[in-house]
């Protein structure tokens, strides 16, 4: 399924448009947070979680969902949480970069995550997203596939 803006010239359309907002969801499919365990270290640093990759690794192990990435910053200034959004059997694992707002040194920032969670049996699809809030950067996907839990 592919989202798509729509636009028009009719102010009240537009503003009905803008109040109801435009999701790319399922009807009844909603979503739901994930509990999780997770952690976020500086790339590099003796705290940063052992076997990262960029793009990130993603493992199934005994029912369990394991994904150890890299996430890159517009600065090392940033704060940083990581979630995971289910809808239907989708799973979405958000690493979120929200800038400090202050002033910060003008190099790129590099962070170490881990993410994991149980998984039920069967096929289920998993994406990656590193997004950037009030950073100038747009939200990528960095992995998507879809993974069979025993």
């Amino acid at each position: 399924m592919q989202c798509r803006s729509v636009q028009t010239a009719v102010v009240g359309m537009a503003l009905v448009m803008a109040m109801l907002g435009t999701a790319c969801a399922q009807p009844g499919s909603p979503v739901e947070q994930t509990p999780a365990s997770t952690s976020i270290a500086v790339t590099g640093s003796d705290s940063a979680p052992a076997g990262v990759s960029a793009p990130p690794a993603i493992q199934v192990n005994d029912g369990e969902l394991r994904v150890l990435g890299i996430i890159s910053t517009p600065d090392p200034c940033q704060r940083l949480r990581v979630f995971g959004e289910r809808r239907g059997e989708a799973l979405t694992v958000v690493v979120e970069a929200t800038s400090s707002g202050g002033m910060c040194i003008a190099v790129l920032g590099s962070f170490a995550y881990r993410f994991e969670t149980p998984l039920s049996s069967g096929p289920q699809r998993v994406r990656v997203e590193h997004r950037y809030v009030n950073t100038g950067w747009s939200t990528e996907v960095v992995r998507d596939t879809v993974v069979t839990v025993p």
